[in-house]
């Protein structure tokens, strides 16, 4: 019983600090994406039942073709009030110009606020964690 939970908690924890590693470099790099001028679509708070998030949906093109985003950062914007995501809106608002960090590997992939949130670092140390518990369980 031992060693089959090492084993999974082994794979769960590789995998885990795999993901948060490749997102953590991704984020890292988004100050270097292509930047473009964008507009503000619309805007809302979004109950999601758990929490709050807000939508921003904004406009931008690159080499004259359009294209529509909606991530303001990456990683997880979510909120146990609405306080926050109101005031993220407020810096926001419907019709305003906006630079957006476009992915230039993908460049239907952009963000408002370049850097991610802390999310993926602690992934990696949660999955480092979990990695370490199952080697210690096949020692």
């Amino acid at each position: 019983m031992h060693i089959a939970l090492g084993v999974s908690l082994i794979l769960l924890g590789a995998a885990g600090f795999s993901t948060g590693l490749v997102e953590t470099r991704r984020v890292l790099r988004q100050e270097n994406w292509l930047k473009t001028q964008g507009q503000v679509e619309s805007g809302a708070v979004v109950w999601t039942g758990e929490t709050y998030t807000a939508r921003v949906v904004y406009k931008y093109a690159v080499d004259g073709v359009q294209f529509t985003g909606n991530i303001v950062k990456s990683g997880a914007l979510q909120y146990n009030w609405r306080g926050p995501a109101e005031r993220l809106l407020r810096r926001y608002p419907p019709g305003s110009s906006v630079v957006v960090f476009v992915d230039p590997k993908n460049i239907g992939d952009a963000v408002l606020e370049p850097g991610g949130s802390n999310l993926p670092p602690i992934y990696v140390a949660i999955s480092a964690i979990i990695f370490s518990v199952g080697v210690v369980l096949l020692v």
